[in-house]
């Protein structure tokens, strides 16, 4: 599911992802592949042999005065391949 962000005054937005491995079944850190302040976040998933969850926080803060910030949680599954 996409996330949709509206800028009803038109401020800049910075944005900060960030795992959150105790909230997840897989509690092993799994870092975000290049920049983590890009509105898009990309990551490597080890190989499993059972369905986990990853949990991830993303920060979004404008640059207006005062700068506001809102925090949405994204919860990924990690499915096992296939083969």
């Amino acid at each position: 599911m996409p996330l949709i962000l509206l800028i009803p005054d038109g401020d800049n937005l910075s944005y900060l992802w960030f795992n959150y491995p105790e909230a997840g079944t897989y509690e092993e850190p799994l870092s975000i592949n290049g920049a983590k302040n890009l509105h898009f976040a990309k990551i490597n998933t080890p190989r499993l042999r059972e369905e986990v969850t990853a949990h991830y926080i993303l920060k979004v803060t404008d640059k207006g005065e005062p700068a506001l910030s809102s925090y949405k949680r994204i919860i990924v599954t990690i499915k096992p391949k296939v083969y």
